[in-house]
């Protein structure tokens, strides 16, 4: 449950202080999926724009955002990462994301690892790749001509970030990264391990992801000091 303060874990600590003895708080796999956050319910509409030779143009996403019955400690912060972070490692010069909040009467939405990011990771590479299958082009290239290149850093995409100023990417080497991990993956020769498997009665597949983090969730900054 990552870095969440829950009520019980108090009561323990309460109970163990006025009775003496030692106390334990054992929960089951299905009270954890009705009583701890979640990070990962929204449905994302992305829409693409990219010319016949690959490179992309504009991209829109509409987003809603499952929030639960109440807000926690940062409820809108993986909701909103979701949003701004919707053109990931790309270069494209038109963006627009609209992210909509909405409460129901499920557990409330949380930070859990990646913070609100993967569903955008996934409707960005996801939409890279229809642009491959429609224009009949090979997905590795779409993504390296649409790949924002080390010299453009600092780069800004156009989106506000969750302290109210613009995001920028301040370095990174994202063609470097992506052909490190063809090189590592061996995708090259894939196809024919691929058809190997498929022989033997296996079926194996492979797939191409790209991310950013988004960090300096700011304006705040924390400090211990211990005298």
């Amino acid at each position: 449950a990552k870095f969440h303060f829950y009520a019980e874990e108090s009561a323990v600590a309460l109970i163990a202080m006025r009775t003496g003895r030692s106390v334990m708080w054992s929960e089951g796999r299905s009270e954890s999926f009705v009583a701890t956050v979640h990070a990962r319910e929204c449905v994302v509409d992305a829409v693409i724009a990219a010319r016949r030779d690959g490179t992309v143009v504009g991209i829109t996403g509409d987003i809603t955002a499952d929030q639960g019955a109440y807000m926690h400690m940062v409820s809108f912060g993986p909701a909103w990462l979701t949003a701004v972070m919707m053109t990931n490692t790309y270069l494209i010069p038109n963006a627009r994301a609209t992210m909509r909040a909405v409460v129901t009467n499920k557990t409330v939405q949380e930070a859990v690892r990646a913070f609100g990011q993967s569903p955008t990771n996934f409707a960005i590479e996801r939409t890279i790749d229809e642009v491959a299958n429609r224009l009949g082009l090979d997905r590795l290239e779409v993504r390296r001509r649409n790949l924002i290149q080390p010299a453009q850093m600092p780069y800004e995409p156009g989106l506000i970030f969750r302290d109210g100023k613009p995001l920028v990417y301040v370095s990174g080497d994202f063609p470097r990264s992506h052909e490190r991990a063809i090189e590592l993956s061996k995708y090259e020769s894939f196809k024919s391990r691929q058809d190997k498997a498929r022989a033997e009665g296996r079926y194996i597949g492979i797939g191409i992801g790209n991310y950013v983090e988004g960090t300096g969730l700011g304006p705040f900054e924390g400090v211990t000091i211990r005298v």
